[in-house]
Order: structure tokens, then sequence, then C-alpha cells
């Protein structure tokens, strides 16, 4: 089963790490909370071994914060 599976906020996250991070970043405009350094950084630095980004690309183009 998925008993270790957990859906939460990137808020929840601070000071917890997780082996597998999954970041969804499905918007139609804008990129939501990765405009925001502090909850980028937090939700960077969670994963132990592996992030997982999914999203519309084209926003997260745009970020001064953010180069893919």
């Amino acid at each position: 089963g998925y008993s270790n599976v957990m859906v939460n906020t990137i808020d929840s996250y601070q000071g917890m790490e997780r082996d597998v991070i999954i970041i969804s970043n499905a918007r139609t405009t804008g990129i939501g909370f990765l405009a925001n350094y502090q909850r980028l950084n937090v939700a960077l630095t969670r994963p132990k071994k592996c992030l997982i980004l999914c999203g519309n690309f084209k926003n997260l183009e745009v970020n001064s914060i953010i180069r893919i």
C-alpha cells in the first residue's frame, strides 16, 4: 500500500525531510509559492534522495529565482 505517502503543503514540511518529494506547480498563470524565496528554499531542501518537479515550466522560465 501507500501508507508512507504524505500529501501536504510546503509550509507544513518546514523542519522535516522525506526520501522523495514531488512538487506540483500545476497552474495556468504565475508560479505561486515558488516566487517566494523562503518557501522555495523549503521545497528544494526537503528531499533526501529525489526531487520531482511537475508543472507549467513556461511559468517557471520567467521567474528570476528559478533557472531550469
